[in-house]
């Protein structure tokens, strides 16, 4: 009676495994697994020599570090500007910030008439390009001095000097470079 048992444990165990296989070969989801495991194995295959490999991975780790997450290069703008800070003083209202800072280009015909003096001719990288003002919006809030209330306080305000082509002086740049 006990071998009878057995023999059905056995039968049923080496059924059930058919079966399992011969479903899993059938199952959509199972070949799309396996090829996308087999696909990820070959991209993961390093191509490199062991020292190119070793020196990328110490690239990126440096690159991770937080010791150097403040010393990425340096930009430096082509063009000469001038920063002007603006106090928000007023009898009417409060201000928050009170404060903002204005990036003129110092070639800014604006900037050189409040100054007056010689207006200054400034080059960037090539003698066709030209110094030219950017400007952004700031979002201030503001409430009279005798209110509670605030209220959004919106501005337009010099930002910044770019390098450009004048493409009305000398039509587009793809035509040069």
């Amino acid at each position: 009676m006990y071998r009878l048992y057995i023999y059905t444990l056995a039968v049923m165990a080496v059924s059930g495994q058919v079966t399992y296989d011969l479903c899993k070969k059938c199952n959509r989801s199972y070949h799309d697994l396996r090829t996308m495991y087999e696909r990820n194995l070959v991209q993961n295959v390093f191509h490199l020599p062991e020292e190119d490999h070793t020196e990328k991975l110490e690239k990126r780790q440096w690159l991770l570090s937080r010791d150097n997450r403040n010393s990425l290069p340096e930009y430096r703008s082509l063009c000469e500007t001038v920063t002007e800070t603006v106090q928000l003083d007023d009898s009417e209202y409060e201000y928050q910030p009170p404060l903002y800072h204005e990036v003129y280009c110092k070639s800014n015909a604006l900037l050189d008439r409040l100054q007056r003096a010689n207006p200054s001719k400034q080059k960037c990288v090539y003698n066709g390009f030209h110094c030219v003002q950017r400007s952004r919006t700031l979002i201030l809030v503001r409430r009279r001095w005798e209110n509670e209330c605030w209220e959004p306080f919106v501005k337009q305000i010099p930002s910044g000097c770019d390098c450009m082509w004048p493409k009305s002086v000398l039509g587009d740049i793809t035509k040069h470079y």
